[in-house]
């Protein structure tokens, strides 16, 4: 991908300013929008909007996301990635956590919303047992309805490194949360690597 000659990243559809970073255009950006992606790019702060992403480029989220007073993300408001141009790699790092709040790097993404992967997009989850203290992708929270979505020859994989005998896992759920995982027109869906895949 090459990187516009004025330095800017992404827009909001439908509006003529132009952002040097995808937070910048997240953070103008109100729920339903949807934002274009110029080049690669990366999302560096937590936001709950609903946003559909789209146009040409990678982002890469490896850096920790947290909110509601928690040590993870949580999402309740949907995202979709959509279009064969846009791909996203979510990487879970290393955290150092305060001793006072115990082990609660656990998880990447409590889901109670819904992620859509679409019309030939890639979402990629990575996590190395050896590097980060995360053991799961994403925890389909307590009581909530929640789905996935991978439509029209798009792929969503959960990919884990050294994993053998250690807990780890792509999806579990919580206590009373009710999910759903749709693949559908030619997509993929990998789970590989993970000590459980789907609990």
């Amino acid at each position: 991908t090459v990187k516009p000659q004025d330095g800017n990243v992404a827009q909001i559809v439908g509006k003529p300013e132009k952002y040097d970073t995808l937070d910048k255009a997240i953070a103008a950006a109100a729920d339903g929008n949807t934002i274009k992606l110029l080049t690669d790019c990366e999302i560096t702060q937590v936001f709950d909007k609903e946003l559909t992403f789209t146009g040409t480029g990678k982002i890469t989220i490896d850096t920790w996301l947290t909110n509601g007073g928690t040590n993870w993300w949580t999402l309740t408001k949907n995202l979709t990635f959509q279009g064969p141009d846009i791909s996203v790699e979510w990487i879970a790092v290393a955290r150092d956590i305060d001793p006072k709040e115990g082990n609660q790097s656990w998880l990447l993404v409590a889901l109670g919303s819904t992620i859509n992967v679409l019309n030939g997009a890639h979402v990629t989850f990575k996590l190395d047992s050896n590097k980060t203290s995360v053991t799961t992708f994403l925890y389909p929270n307590d009581g909530t309805t929640s789905a996935i979505n991978v439509a029209g020859g798009s792929t969503l994989e959960f990919i884990g490194q050294n994993t053998l005998g250690v807990d780890g896992q792509a999806i579990q759920m919580g206590g009373g949360s009710k999910f759903n995982i749709n693949v559908t027109g030619s997509s993929t869906f990998l789970i590989d690597g993970t000590n459980r895949g789907y609990t």
